[in-house]
Parts: structure tokens; sequence; C-alpha cells
């Protein structure tokens, strides 16, 4: 279910040529953690992501 959410968030994006599978992936396992944050040297990329999200994630640049 994880790789799927990842999927859906990256496609809905629409970015899904230049922003990582990974990062996605990070996303949607971030979701399902109560209060995420997610550290990241990139938080462009990850801001387009969890622009996709339902929950609110917090993002720290690193």
């Amino acid at each position: 279910m994880t790789a799927r959410e990842a999927a859906r968030i990256r496609t809905a994006s629409g970015c899904a040529a230049s922003i990582s599978a990974v990062d996605a992936l990070v996303v949607a396992v971030a979701e399902t953690r109560p209060d995420p944050i997610v550290l990241t040297s990139d938080p462009g990329d990850m801001a387009w992501l969890i622009a996709q999200s339902p929950r609110v994630i917090v993002v720290v640049a690193t």
C-alpha cells in the first residue's frame, strides 16, 4: 500500500520525471507516522510531494 501511495503522490506532484521515487516513498511512509518530520537536503522536491499529502508533514532542511 505504501508503494502505491508513493506513486500517487509522485504523479500528483506534476513533477514525476524530476522527483525521486525514494523521496515520494519517504513522504508516503511519513504519512503513516504520528507527528511526521522529514529531514532532507532537498526541501524543494519534498515541498512538491508534501503538498499532495492530506497530512501535515514538517520538513527540516539539513
